[in-house]
């Protein structure tokens, strides 16, 4: 085992479909963190998130989903853009 600096919260996370990508839902950092599978290193930080819960990549790791509770929405993350492409209103306590 090892521990991973710069996250808060380790709340739930996500292989990416080929295996070399996790995704990290920080809740108490408002953040979803990208790490290296096989290095465990932090690739980049994706922030300004209203307490991710629930992280997923689509089939083709081009993209995560992360369920946001505190905004009650769905977060679209642009993987190697590093970005959140989009924000879609969902119903109450998303997880």
């Amino acid at each position: 085992t090892d521990t991973i600096a710069g996250v808060g919260v380790p709340y739930r996370l996500a292989f990416s479909p080929d295996g070399r990508t996790v995704a990290v839902a920080d809740p108490e950092g408002n953040a979803v963190h990208l790490l290296d599978a096989a290095t465990r290193r932090p690739l980049a930080s994706v922030g300004g998130l209203g307490s991710p819960r629930g992280v997923q990549f689509a089939p083709d790791g081009a993209t995560v989903f992360a369920t946001l509770g505190a905004e009650n929405a769905v977060a679209v993350i642009d993987v190697a853009g590093r970005a959140v492409r989009a924000r879609h209103p969902v119903g109450a306590v998303p997880d």
